[in-house]
């Protein structure tokens, strides 16, 4: 589920896989990629995804943080 539009459609890994096997270009899995499932889309036949919620919404988050306590990197921050 995406959280940053409303979708018509919900695809499903099979469209990877068949993606994979019938078109011989990159494909971009879009929407609803998160932590707990980018490497199944990604074991499934997406050569890229696009996950802008999660990056916004986390680990944005983090890196104000890093900003805001004067720390150097990410990895410093509890």
């Amino acid at each position: 589920k995406s959280s940053t539009k409303k979708t018509a459609y919900k695809a499903n890994l099979e469209i990877l896989r068949w993606a994979k096997k019938k078109i011989n270009m990159p494909t971009v899995a879009i929407g609803g990629i998160n932590s707990s499932n980018y490497k199944k889309v990604l074991s499934n036949g997406a050569s890229y995804i696009a996950c802008s919620s999660y990056v916004w919404k986390k680990v944005m988050k983090r890196f104000l943080k890093c900003i805001a306590t004067n720390k150097t990197t990410l990895g410093e921050l509890k």
